[in-house]
């Protein structure tokens, strides 16, 4: 899949970013929270693969929600400018 300015934008200033650790933290707790609560009769390596694709969908979703976000932001810079 190619890479666009915005998402290369957010994987340079992602580790740079004040609150990324903490934010990524919640994330794993909360991630932590819900195997533990829903699935956790699934055997282990069950329990491994859906971990790791709960992180994988919660990235995915943080970077286009980034991409989305600056994108809002630009057009509500642009719709006070006119």
């Amino acid at each position: 899949m190619k890479t666009t300015i915005l998402e290369s934008i957010y994987q340079n200033t992602r580790a740079d970013f004040p609150l990324t650790q903490i934010i990524e933290a919640s994330i794993t707790e909360e991630i932590h929270n819900i195997l533990k609560q829903q699935y956790s009769a699934l055997p282990q390596k069950d329990l491994e693969e859906l971990r790791n694709l709960l992180f994988q969908v919660s990235d995915i979703s943080e970077k286009k929600g980034f991409v989305l976000g600056f994108r809002y932001a630009v057009a509500l810079l642009n719709e006070n400018k006119s």
